[in-house]
């Protein structure tokens, strides 16, 4: 759905979001983004990487503990067809991945993390750093057991790829009710329609913005439906 409202794309651009997606890129000498969806069942840990002032690695082993579910064939099919489009609109090249090695963006389906601070939080995206090279983990909330993902769940997906794409909430407020999720998904607060499970124009203005149109093709038109 797009908002009719007046909005400035640049409080949605995260300039510490679009560095760290630059590096990886810039390291790869690439702006081909591999991602992986994970599908196992039960509890995971995953070690924490940093470089220290010595540019060594830091690795803090199974230092976030999360107890996933798995993304089944539905959340695998709406994940992909993000990327897909996203593909379309943006001059990045997402590629689909079937192992976390090697891969930038790795996304979980949990319903527990260590680093939900807070009990309401459903979704976050952590950024790692190494000596090799810099990716994402991706985490969202999945407390449906339906086979089929709900609108929340949906929007919860786009919210944190659009952070590991480069967006913020809009202005760093995300529950200003100034906005919706008609003008972004960046924020917290549902639209009147429900909530959105595809990136706004504004969305996708700030994520062209951000990486460029799409120049491996030789036309690029906005679909009314983004």
């Amino acid at each position: 759905m797009t908002s009719s409202k007046t909005f400035d794309i640049d409080i949605i651009i995260s300039n510490s979001f679009t560095s760290f997606t630059q590096d990886i890129i810039k390291k790869n000498n690439s702006e081909v983004l591999k991602y992986y969806i994970d599908e196992s069942f039960g509890w995971n840990y995953l070690d924490s990487y940093s470089i220290g002032t010595d540019g060594s690695n830091i690795i803090v082993e199974n230092n976030i503990k999360t107890f996933s579910v798995g993304n089944n064939q539905n959340s695998k099919s709406f994940i992909k067809n993000i990327f897909n489009r996203l593909d379309d609109i943006i001059d990045l090249d997402f590629e689909y991945s079937i192992t976390d090695n090697g891969s930038h963006i790795d996304i979980f389906a949990v319903n527990y993390s260590s680093t939900f601070s807070e009990e309401n939080i459903i979704g976050q995206v952590i950024g790692q750093s190494s000596v090799a090279g810099k990716w994402w983990e991706v985490l969202w909330k999945r407390d449906n057991n339906n086979k089929e993902l709900n609108d929340l769940e949906k929007n919860t997906i786009i919210h944190e790829l659009g952070h590991s794409l480069g967006l913020s909430h809009p202005n760093n407020d995300p529950e200003n009710k100034r906005w919706d999720t008609s003008d972004t998904v960046m924020s917290y607060n549902m639209s009147q329609y429900g909530w959105d499970s595809w990136y706004s124009d504004s969305d996708i203005n700030a994520l062209i913005k951000i990486w460029g149109r799409e120049n491996d093709k030789s036309y690029w038109t906005l679909d009314s439906s983004y």
